[in-house]
């Protein structure tokens, strides 16, 4: 086991009060609520995530799937049925037992694998518009990763299967736990130790540095696409390559999830790997602090945030914005400023709805602060701090590559096992921890 003391290994520092909000700056406070229009899908679909997430890890009446009454799916079966059911049966061996995620691409469905006994996840992509295009990438990629990984040793998902009908394409894919988003939902929204952040990190370090390895960027790293292995215990998987490309094909302008999107992205620039350690760097304070590092209401004011904290961009960064005039004014200012200002006047005249959040300016927040209000001044280490600082530098070439990550103080620190037993809190009289109780980071040994 790691050499660090018990006294560090629960989520919250030794002293931290239960009422941490009171810790944090107005600007995490206020942030808390992230009650944003443009917010709203993803948030609807992380509540879905929350209701459904229970039925993952729930024992199954395994008598009742081969009496179910629903008909089994045939490619005409499936043209003319809009979406699929809980009940229905893929292929004469699927089983669809609950719907565990849906977008615009089509579901993802909790299922059992009747030729083999074993629980699985179906993902089911329209056949309609780019969504056939974007799963037939998806599968070209993992099938390509999957070669170079034939013991699966890098923290992503492998394929099981694949195959088509009229309506739908589907991928297959093991069942795993829960995502980092439904972790900390789980904890409350607080920040996990540092010791348990790290295995997570060392995880989706491993995967990075052999995805950039073998030229392939994410494009969509976030704390839903980091799952665990298995309920309670630290190894992660990362998964999701449906947004992913090849170095050098940067095919899609509009990538990533806002709080963990790159500048680069934003400005229109062009990217590469560099893109997925930022979101890294986003995902580790967040997983610290319980609260997303940049929380934007919008792209405009997601590059806010990021000024808040690191002040303005370097002139090598100025000079390749593309969308120049979308972030700052015609004399350089950053738009953010002049339309605080204009705000301000707004709310003397009378008016006291801003369009969205007042942010400070550039540079005037510090990530040690941040990290701080929520770790206190004995849980904030500053190798820590300097990990999460050379994630999220403006120019992308400065960031750490994977590899350097792998190898940065703070991550090599402790013990090297990431496959360790996440232990439940005890609740007081000792009652057994329910869904949304605290989870203790202690490592069974």
């Amino acid at each position: 086991m790691a050499s660090e003391s018990s006294s560090n290994s629960h989520i919250l520092p030794q002293n931290h009060e239960p009422t941490y909000a009171k810790k944090l700056t107005q600007r995490h406070c206020l942030n808390l609520n992230r009650n944003v229009s443009d917010d709203l899908l993803l948030k609807t679909e992380r509540r879905k995530d929350m209701k459904n997430d229970s039925l993952q890890n729930s024992e199954l009446d395994i008598s009742n799937l081969m009496s179910d009454s629903r008909k089994k799916y045939s490619s005409d079966d499936l043209e003319k049925n809009t979406d699929i059911q809980k009940g229905d049966v893929i292929k004469n061996q699927f089983h669809m037992l609950q719907e565990i995620g849906r977008g615009s691409f089509g579901q993802v469905f909790k299922a059992m694998d009747s030729h083999t006994g074993k629980l699985c996840a179906v993902k089911c992509i329209k056949n309609i518009s780019n969504f056939k295009k974007l799963a037939e990438e998806e599968i070209s990629v993992l099938l390509f990763l999957m070669q170079q990984d034939k013991n699966n040793d890098y923290n992503f998902l492998h394929l099981r299967d694949h195959f088509s009908t009229d309506k739908y394409t589907f991928m297959i894919f093991d069942l795993l736990s829960v995502n980092l988003y439904q972790l900390i939902y789980r904890n409350n929204f607080r920040g996990f130790a540092p010791l348990l952040v790290r295995k997570f990190v060392r995880g989706i370090l491993n995967c990075l540095q052999f995805l950039h390895k073998n030229q392939i960027i994410h494009c969509d790293l976030k704390p839903e696409n980091v799952l665990l292995e298995h309920p309670g215990y630290t190894k992660v998987m990362v998964i999701d390559f449906g947004s992913s490309c090849f170095v050098g094909q940067n095919v899609y302008a509009y990538i990533q999830s806002r709080f963990y999107r790159a500048p680069e992205v934003m400005f229109g620039s062009k990217y590469g790997t560099p893109i997925d350690i930022w979101s890294l760097g986003c995902i580790t304070a967040e997983l610290l602090t319980g609260t997303p590092l940049f929380p934007g209401e919008d792209e405009q004011d997601q590059v806010a945030c990021i000024m808040e904290v690191l002040g303005l961009p370097c002139s090598s960064v100025m000079r390749k914005i593309r969308r120049l005039h979308h972030f700052f004014t015609d004399s350089g200012e950053p738009r953010y400023l002049a339309e605080r200002a204009e705000q301000h006047q707004t709310k003397i005249n009378g008016n006291n709805r801003p369009r969205r959040m007042c942010r400070a300016d550039p540079g005037a927040l510090s990530l040690e602060v941040l990290l701080k209000s929520s770790l206190g001044d004995d849980g904030c280490d500053p190798m820590l701090t300097d990990f999460i600082a050379r994630c999220i530098r403006w120019d992308p070439m400065k960031r750490l590559t994977a590899l350097e990550g792998l190898q940065h103080p703070w991550v090599t620190n402790g013990d090297v096992s990431d496959h360790d037993k996440i232990k439940e809190s005890p609740q007081p009289g000792g009652t057994q921890p329910s869904e949304g109780s605290a989870i203790s980071s202690s490592l069974e040994e």
